[in-house]
């Protein structure tokens, strides 16, 4: 935090390098899990369309939504994933 605060480029580089494997290894972690959340909720949604439509009308939103966060944090998965960030 003092690097940043004091514009110390240099430090805050190191830091990055330094660190850089534990970063890409946590954020794919990140993306994996919110993938794994998102399929959940889909599937909940698509088992019960009659139950959703009828009862919940806002779920349909909610699904599309969260078929768009899906489709999102696949795109990073996809291009990050693979190689490594």
């Amino acid at each position: 935090m003092t690097a940043h605060r004091e514009g110390d480029f240099n430090t805050k580089l190191a830091l990055h390098e330094k660190y850089y494997s534990a970063t890409s290894s946590a954020l794919l972690e990140h993306v994996d899990g919110i993938l794994e959340e998102i399929d959940k909720a889909i599937k909940k949604s698509d088992a019960h369309p009659i139950y959703v439509k009828n009862e919940h009308r806002r779920l349909p939103l909610i699904h599309r939504h969260n078929e768009f966060v899906r489709e999102t944090f696949q795109a990073v998965k996809d291009r990050y994933g693979g190689g490594g960030w």
